[in-house]
């Protein structure tokens, strides 16, 4: 899915401007409709480098130092995103919960995914693989926690993009609860 501000090759005037946006409306506390839903937007338009950083990098041998670099950079994405929920808007929160939810869901992905090192025993690459499993379900679940919080959000308000991959993300992550079967007729039986 597309993300709202897709950063372009002559980005760096947009990502500029934003920041001195987001200081302004800061610094001063402004806090109508207006500031709030420009303020979200460009703190979206910031987190969003945050995460190209963050998917960009991979996990590599030695496995503790690039999961500590890829860590850091979970938390400088988390704190970008937090900024702007902070606004209150729910279209760009419901935005943000999803980025951050994707990016939490795509840690433990590169968890199962790193590289392993080479030697092990059949019984050793068993072990390594349960430590690695240890290791990314706790960030999975955070991220089902994320999607879940984005989706209950559904009674107040509209269904957005946001909501609806949010959706889409837990009937992959978690089949048994949201990807379930209709059962009997898919239509209204007649009654005689």
């Amino acid at each position: 899915m597309a993300f709202f501000f897709e950063q372009s090759s002559g980005a760096q005037a947009e990502l500029d401007a934003a920041k001195r946006l987001l200081a302004y409306i800061e610094s001063q506390q402004l806090s109508d409709a207006r500031a709030r839903t420009l303020g979200a937007q460009a703190a979206l338009l910031l987190a969003a480098q945050s995460r190209d950083a963050f998917m960009s990098l991979d996990l590599t041998l030695p496995f503790a130092k690039s999961l500590k670099a890829k860590t850091k950079l979970l938390e400088q994405c988390s704190a970008a995103y937090q900024r702007a929920i902070a606004f209150g808007i729910s279209e760009y929160n419901n935005a943000a919960r999803y980025e951050m939810a994707r990016i939490y869901q795509s840690l433990a992905v590169a968890i199962m995914d790193s590289e392993r090192p080479e030697g092990l025993s059949a019984l050793e690459q068993e072990q390594y693989e349960v430590l690695l499993e240890e290791r990314a379900i706790p960030i999975e679940d955070e991220a089902i926690a994320l999607y879940e919080q984005n989706i209950n959000t559904h009674a107040l308000g509209s269904l957005d993009p946001w909501l609806i991959e949010s959706y889409r993300a837990l009937a992959v992550l978690n089949p048994s609860m949201y990807h379930r079967p209709l059962l009997g007729p898919s239509y209204a039986p007649l009654e005689r």
